[in-house]
């Protein structure tokens, strides 16, 4: 099989029979959230009725045909400013013969035509084939870690005086924490910047936000969300207070503020520059570094 021997072609209604079984084919043990979906007999009925409809309507599909059957497929939906790829999937006996990369080939041309300057998508952490792939096609992965560990190991350390926090209304928090959030990516992501705001949404105000000071000068944003015996911190600071101990003495405030003692927390940073800046100083309260469960990946098409 060469690749002149592969059309690349629209996929019509016909066609979600074959492309529902293709994608259970390859979504199943690959993706978290769909395994878990089709591991009982009502997901997996769900997911068959449900699946070809949220196809049919979430963007274009372009199918790989080789002698009429279909081989492998592939979905873009256009942004704003970006081509988002979904359920790129390959029938397993025609893996490693390059049929993903071919489909990805034409959906960057298909965005180009539509004068979209980036590509996104997402992969699960740990499915080593399909990031393996997307590295070999320029695509970068965007802030991909966070911290963890014990609330109790940041609350052990003596806090410093000058450093607190104030509880913030929903609605002046999330100006607020937007605000810092965007000289984050620009200081601490400047190569996706411009792109990133138009794929990670707004934090909710359904968390609790916390404006964070030093000596009574306001240097950042906290948001808090709870979810039963565990709490995920959001934290957007200006960036000549990266690497320094106020972040963890604002997040240690935070905690006495919440009354939070023997809660595990994530604690996710605005920007990726932010996060290797802190590494020595979480390293040293004893959270860990992790990989996000899902990493979204950018590659800029047109200079």
């Amino acid at each position: 099989m060469t690749e002149q021997q592969i059309e690349i072609a629209s996929i019509r209604f016909r066609d979600l029979g074959a492309v529902t079984r293709m994608t259970h084919e390859n979504m199943t043990g690959a993706d978290r959230q769909f395994t878990r979906l089709v591991s009982s007999p009502l997901g997996f009925w769900v997911s068959n009725v449900l699946l070809p409809i949220n196809l049919l309507l979430a963007g274009s599909g372009f199918k790989a045909v080789y002698r009429g059957e279909m081989i492998g497929c592939a979905y873009l939906k256009l942004s704003k400013r970006c081509g988002y790829v979904f359920n790129v999937s390959v029938r397993r006996s025609y893996r490693r013969q390059s049929i993903g990369c071919l489909l990805m080939e034409h959906l960057e041309s298909e965005t180009r035509k539509n004068r979209r300057q980036w590509m996104a998508l997402q992969v699960d952490d740990g499915n080593v084939a399909a990031e393996s792939l997307y590295e070999t096609l320029g695509y970068i992965a965007f802030h991909p870690c966070f911290y963890a560990g014990m609330a109790h190991d940041i609350k052990r350390l003596e806090a410093n005086g000058d450093v607190g926090v104030e509880r913030l209304s929903s609605y002046r928090g999330s100006r607020l924490f937007t605000r810092y959030l965007e000289v984050e990516r620009v200081e601490g992501d400047a190569w996706a910047s411009r792109i990133i705001g138009d794929l990670v949404s707004v934090p909710s105000p359904t968390g609790e936000f916390y404006r964070c000071l030093v000596a009574n000068d306001e240097v950042g944003c906290i948001l808090c969300e709870r979810k039963e015996d565990s709490l995920k911190i959001k934290l957007v600071l200006r960036p000549d207070q990266w690497g320094n101990r106020v972040a963890r003495e604002v997040i240690a405030s935070t905690l006495d503020a919440l009354g939070v003692i023997r809660s595990t927390i994530e604690v996710y940073l605005g920007s990726s520059q932010h996060h290797e800046a802190v590494a020595w100083l979480f390293a040293d309260l004893g959270l860990e570094e992790r990989v996000k469960s899902r990493i979204l990946m950018l590659k800029r098409i047109v200079p």
